[in-house]
């Protein structure tokens, strides 16, 4: 059952379209098997608000709380705005960004797109290079994440419970496709 929904919209200029996009506050009072109905949102992408700019390995250890070991062997492939991440320290995540995480893949592709796997060297012209932009000091940012096949029973239950937000058009979607069932 739907205990409160209000709005909740973060003020920031070179965002403002995504928080607007976004309902603030939506509580729900569910089963706790009940996650999993929440997958396709998860694979859709909800919106994670971080202080400032940040570099992916900070948001996986300090934002997600992931073991360094649980990274290397288990978050195995990355991408940064569509495009395979290797260096986890120099990517950074500023306003705006999409972030993808899934744990490895099958067949050739998820070994030319697992970080720092054997065959990464294939997609060099493909993976994620720093642009070396500048977020501002301090300055609250947001990012969609989007998990999929192992990383959306890592994190999501966790994540749904600690709260997100969630584009207006995909709830609404959601809720279309779930029917009165789910509720």
């Amino acid at each position: 059952s739907i205990l409160t929904c209000k709005r909740d919209v973060m003020q920031t200029k070179s965002h403002q379209e995504l928080m607007e996009s976004a309902i603030g506050t939506l509580e729900l009072d569910l089963p706790e098997d009940c996650w999993r109905s929440f997958s396709s949102l998860l694979q859709q992408g909800i919106i994670v608000r971080l202080a400032e700019a940040t570099s992916v390995r900070n948001f996986l250890c300090h934002h997600l709380g992931l073991e360094a070991e649980f990274i290397e062997h288990v978050v195995t492939t990355i991408f940064l705005n569509g495009k395979p991440v290797d260096n986890l320290d120099k990517a950074r995540l500023g306003n705006g960004d999409t972030l993808a995480l899934s744990a490895a893949m099958p067949g050739l592709v998820g070994a030319t797109m697992r970080r720092q796997g054997l065959v990464a060297s294939f997609r060099s012209n493909i993976s994620y290079v720093e642009p070396g932009r500048r977020e501002p000091q301090g300055e609250r940012v947001a990012i969609v994440l989007k998990l999929f096949n192992l990383m959306i029973e890592a994190l999501g239950p966790a994540l749904l419970k600690r709260g997100v937000l969630i584009r207006r058009g995909d709830w609404e979607d959601f809720l279309k496709r779930s029917g009165p069932g789910f509720w």
